[in-house]
C-alpha cells in the first residue's frame, strides 16, 4: 500500500483520464467560443466565465478509478493532487467546472479525491447523462467534499477548463452534401468520424488515414429511416470507433457518456482519437498507474444554421438567456458571438445584449 494522507492507497489503483478538446468554428473557419450550455448537477462547482467576446477552446477531463483491493475490502481512501492549469497545452487556461470542489481558482489548486467502493445507486447523477454514463466503467465512487443528502458520490472526478489561444483542430466547409475537411493539426488520425445530426436523423461518415495537412472531399453520411434505429446504429458506430483503440469497457463507457454531445446534439462535428494527451493538468502527490485517452471534438456551424440564428434574432429574438439557449442549443455562446459581427445592426445589437446577459450569469 502507498501512503495517501493519513490513509493507505491500494497498490493496484488504476487511474484513467479522458480529455476531450472541443473547438467551435463558423462555416468560414472563424474560431468561436466552445463553451457549452448544458445542465449541471448541483454538486459540480462552477467558476466565472471568461469574456464572452473572446474565442476559447474547452478541455473537459474525467478521471475514473479502479482497484479490486478497494472494491473487495470496501475501504475508503483519499488521494491528493493538484490542478495545474499552466500545464494545459495550447494557451492560457482557467477553471470552468470541477468536481469534487476545490478552494480558490488560482493557476494551481489542491485537489483531494476521496474514493470508495460504489453503492447500489447514485440517485442524483442519473438525471445527467454526461455524468451518469461514466458508471459503465464500473470504477470507484468519488465522494463529494461536503455531504449532499441522497448522494453517495459520482463515478468520476471531473474538471473543465477554458483555453485562450488554442488553435482550431480542423477546417470544414460544405457545398450541399459535399464536405471538404482540412486537418490543420499536427496529428495523424487512423480514423475520424464526421457526424451530422438534425431532426431527420444522424448520419456518420468514416474518414480513414487522415494525415496532417490532408484536404479531403467527402459526403455527409445517410440520414434516412427510423430516427430511433438511426441513433442505435450511430451509437454502435461510435462504440466500434472507440473499441479499435481502447478496451471494451472504456469503449462502452465513452459511448454512454458522449452519445449526447457527439451524436444527439443537432449540428456537424468531427470526432477523433489522438495518441498524446492534449492536457495534463492533474498532478498526484503519489505515483499512480495511469492511462491517458485524448479525444478531439471539432464543432462546425453550417451556413444554414448561421442564417437561422440571424433570422431568429431579427424576427423573434429571445427575451432572455434561457430562451436563447432553448432556441440556439448547446453552443449558444458561439452562435451569438458570430451574430454579434453581423452586417445587420439589429442582429448585432441583440446578440451583444444576450452575450452580456450570458456573461453576467
Amino acid at each position: 500500500m502507498l501512503a495517501g494522507g493519513s490513509e493507505s492507497v491500494p497498490l493496484d489503483l488504476q487511474v484513467t483520464d479522458v480529455s476531450v478538446l472541443t473547438t467551435v468554428q463558423s462555416s468560414k473557419g472563424k474560431r468561436l467560443t466552445a463553451s457549452p450550455a448544458r445542465a449541471l448537477p448541483a454538486f459540480v462547482q462552477t467558476f466565472a466565465t471568461l469574456d464572452a467576446s473572446v474565442a476559447t477552446s474547452t478541455v473537459d477531463i474525467t478521471l475514473v478509478f479502479k482497484s479490486e483491493t478497494a472494491r473487495s475490502s470496501g475501504q475508503a481512501f483519499s488521494v491528493s493532487g493538484s490542478i495545474e492549469s499552466a500545464n494545459v497545452q495550447g494557451g492560457s487556461a482557467s477553471l470552468r467546472e470541477v468536481y469534487p470542489s476545490v478552494v480558490g481558482a488560482a493557476s494551481t489548486v489542491d485537489w483531494v479525491l476521496r474514493l470508495s467502493a460504489p453503492a447500489a445507486a447514485e440517485a442524483l447523477i442519473s438525471e445527467f447523462p454526461e455524468w451518469f454514463g461514466w458508471r459503465a466503467y464500473g470504477g470507484l465512487l468519488v465522494q463529494a467534499n461536503a455531504e449532499i443528502v441522497g448522494f453517495d458520490g459520482a463515478p468520476g472526478a471531473t474538471l473543465s477548463m477554458a483555453i485562450q489561444g488554442a488553435a482550431p483542430s480542423f477546417a470544414l466547409e460544405n457545398d450541399g452534401e459535399t464536405v471538404f475537411v482540412d486537418n490543420n493539426t499536427q496529428q495523424a488520425f487512423g480514423k475520424l468520424l464526421l457526424v451530422k445530426s438534425h431532426d431527420g436523423g444522424i448520419g456518420i461518415t468514416v474518414l480513414n488515414s487522415v494525415k496532417p495537412g490532408d484536404h479531403i472531399e467527402t459526403l455527409f453520411g445517410p440520414k434516412e429511416g427510423n430516427t430511433v434505429l438511426q441513433l442505435t446504429e450511430a451509437r454502435n458506430t461510435l462504440r466500434a470507433f472507440f473499441a479499435e483503440q481502447l478496451s471494451d469497457t472504456l469503449a462502452d463507457t465513452l459511448t454512454e457518456a458522449k452519445s449526447g454531445p457527439f451524436l444527439e446534439v443537432k449540428g456537424v462535428r468531427l470526432i477523433g482519437l489522438v495518441e498524446s494527451p492534449m492536457a495534463a493538468p492533474v498532478r498526484f502527490a503519489l505515483p499512480v498507474n495511469a492511462q491517458h485517452v485524448a479525444v478531439v471534438h471539432a464543432e462546425v456551424l453550417l451556413s444554414e444554421e448561421e442564417q437561422r440564428v440571424e433570422q431568429l434574432l431579427l424576427q423573434t429574438p429571445p427575451s432572455d438567456v434561457a430562451s436563447a439557449v432553448s432556441a440556439l442549443g448547446r453552443f449558444t455562446q458561439a452562435k451569438l458571438q458570430l451574430a454579434s459581427e453581423s452586417a445587420d445592426p439589429d442582429v448585432r445589437a441583440r446578440a451583444v445584449q444576450l452575450l452580456t446577459d450570458l456573461s453576467a450569469e
